[in-house]
């Protein structure tokens, strides 16, 4: 009898003995570098990126909006969009300015290298994301600078510029129940 009940105790589903396998989220640490910031500083250059993207794309002579009566605008958007984060983000009143989540000490010197080194390492494959259209919301986490545990700082969802026009989309709309369009009043 013993060696019968061993025999179908090693048969048994582990789920039937009350043994379930429980599923584990994997958690990424994020690399927060030597000033704790890397993950804001990412996704400030990412959102930055993005913004400047919009309007450097639109300024590319192979672009569907550039015409040809303009002038050539000078550099190409990608190296526009570098020498703007340059700029623009790595800087020490930018820096500064920072949501810091965790409340870090702030070392300008070590968030400028911080800043310099995501440029140098993370730049090229920034400007690649910008071009496939990629969401620059997820970039940080993607190249796992931010970790499981980091929160979006900044809203990457580009803004609807078409609210008049879903205004009076609305209103015609309820004029519409009542037989009348808002251009008949």
């Amino acid at each position: 009898p013993r060696l019968l009940s061993l025999f179908l105790l090693l048969r048994l589903p582990s789920s039937v003995l009350g043994a379930s396998k429980k599923s584990k989220r994997v958690k990424r640490q994020g690399d927060e570098g030597r000033s704790g910031l890397r993950c804001p500083i990412c996704q400030k250059l990412a959102f930055e990126a993005a913004r400047v993207w919009a309007q450097a794309k639109t300024t590319k002579p192979d672009s569907p909006y550039y015409y040809i009566d303009r002038a050539t605008q000078g550099e190409a958007g990608e190296e526009k969009v570098k020498a703007t984060l340059e700029k623009k983000v790595c800087n020490r009143n930018v820096l500064s300015k920072l949501p810091n989540p965790k409340g870090y000490a702030l070392h300008h010197p070590t968030l400028q290298y911080e800043c310099d080194d995501l440029l140098d390492n993370h730049a090229e494959a920034l400007i690649d994301a910008l071009t496939l259209g990629e969401d620059m919301g997820a970039y940080c986490w993607d190249s796992d600078i931010c970790g499981s545990k980091d929160q979006k700082l900044f809203d990457f969802e580009p803004e609807d510029d078409d609210d008049d026009e879903e205004e009076d989309d609305d209103e015609n709309a309820k004029h519409k129940k009542n037989g009348k369009r808002k251009s008949d009043l």
